[in-house]
């Protein structure tokens, strides 16, 4: 949640910086920013939602992934071709762009896996265990430990068996989570750039 909350910041400070001379720009109100930062928490747990189905397995490619930002993306899109989006105010886009930062936090982070720095150390010893943490920092992995644990839930997990095995080998998956946080976040930017291209 700590990397959401960062990029949401972020996502706030680009957007008064890039929007503010906009003449249809919305000034920072309590409501849409803490119904923003609601929106970029659940976006950031979403992929994790895939332990409340039986069906899914962890790291599922169906919600690790930009599927339901596409959706959100296509609903958008489908507004300005066939509606009228001028009605449609710059709060529900914010805030559906803070679901995508959210989104895109989580994917993004998700390339680093989590592990236990008292652990390591008392199962290597301090310098080994300083050693595998600094190289965790420079390669993005944490060690021979965490390399093991990839190969089971760290994978990301596909719905049919592809030459023998439903998870993409590690490097592909490392590309996926990479690409599709990047997009994820995109999309959030896309939004309220689209918003700002439709007269008022």
């Amino acid at each position: 949640m700590l990397g959401s909350f960062v990029l949401y910041i972020g996502f706030l400070a680009s957007y008064q910086f890039l929007f503010s001379n906009q003449e249809n720009f919305i000034p920072f109100d309590p409501l849409w920013v803490f119904t923003g930062y609601f929106m970029a928490m659940v976006g950031s747990e979403f992929p994790d939602w895939d332990f409340q189905f039986k069906q899914l397995q962890h790291r599922d490619i169906a919600t690790h992934s930009n599927f339901i930002a596409f959706i959100f993306v296509g609903i958008v899109l489908i507004s300005v071709a066939f509606f009228n989006i001028s009605q449609t105010t710059a709060s529900y886009v914010l805030i559906l762009a803070s679901f995508m930062i959210g989104l895109g936090s989580h994917l993004l982070l998700d390339l680093f896996p989590t592990y236990d720095p008292e652990k390591l150390i008392k199962d290597k010893g301090v310098y080994r265990g300083i050693g595998y943490m600094v190289r965790a920092v420079i390669q993005g992995l944490t060690g021979k430990e965490i390399v093991m644990r990839m190969t089971g839930s760290y994978l990301i997990h596909f719905p049919i068996r592809i030459k023998g095995r439903k998870t993409f080998p590690l490097a592909l998956t490392r590309w996926w989570l990479f690409l599709n946080g990047l997009v994820s976040i995109f999309f959030a930017y896309f939004l309220v750039y689209l918003y700002f291209l439709i007269p008022s």
